[in-house]
């Protein structure tokens, strides 16, 4: 039971996480692939960092910016006065959800605008010419050749959902556990040295065929 619902919780929340950063990247994806402005290289590069900075920063920042008394609730008081608007999703499935889209969209928008930017003009005028909208032009040609990047992203970010620690500790408590989460209970909490053993092996195996499917 607890391990089918670690493994459970663990699948949808990266699932999740997964998706929603590729989705929120592509526009910003596009922009980076299609045009050139003045400081393009600068951004790009800029786009790194959230994907580099430590989980408990990250975690910090969400709570400061969409805590209970955080920035964003002082938005909407001043904005909604008198309504009692307040966020209250950031302890929870979502607020893990939002705390890990932060992580990786800035790196998808880097990595597929890249793989964009290499795409031939020549194949899209072609697509015009031919009479393909640029609706069609998107799913028949570009998409395609996209696909390899964002599979590539969606994994990667799969994966590292599937092993967040830090984020789903303080976000989720001990009420949503990824196995890291877990072993750490296990070991830490329980002193059940034996458990916690078993799932790392677990782990790993499940991480030994993500990484094989990458």
């Amino acid at each position: 039971g607890l391990f089918w619902n670690t493994l459970s919780f663990s699948a949808t929340e990266a699932f999740c996480s997964a998706a929603f950063s590729l989705g929120l990247a592509l526009p910003g994806a596009y922009i980076f692939g299609n045009y050139d402005f003045p400081g393009k290289k600068f951004l790009r590069n800029l786009l790194v960092l959230p994907f580099m900075m430590p989980g408990i920063l990250v975690v910090l920042g969400m709570v400061v910016f969409y805590g209970q008394n955080g920035t964003f609730n002082h938005w909407l008081l001043r904005l909604f006065p008198g309504r009692g608007l307040r966020f209250t999703g950031l302890y929870g499935f979502w607020g893990i959800v939002l705390a890990n889209v932060f992580y990786n969209f800035s790196f998808c928008i880097r990595v597929l605008g890249e793989s964009w930017e290499r795409i031939g003009p020549n194949l899209v005028e072609a697509s015009a010419v031919l009479g393909g909208s640029r609706w069609r032009t998107f799913w028949g040609v570009t998409f395609p050749l996209l696909a390899s990047a964002m599979s590539y992203l969606f994994l990667i970010i799969f994966l590292y959902s599937f092993l967040s620690f830090t984020i789903v500790l303080v976000l989720g408590g001990y009420l949503y556990k990824t196995f890291e989460v877990l072993i750490y209970i296990e070991y830490n909490s329980k002193l059940n040295f034996d458990r916690a053993t078993i799932i790392s092996g677990l782990q790993m195996a499940i991480l030994a065929g993500g990484l094989y499917l990458q």
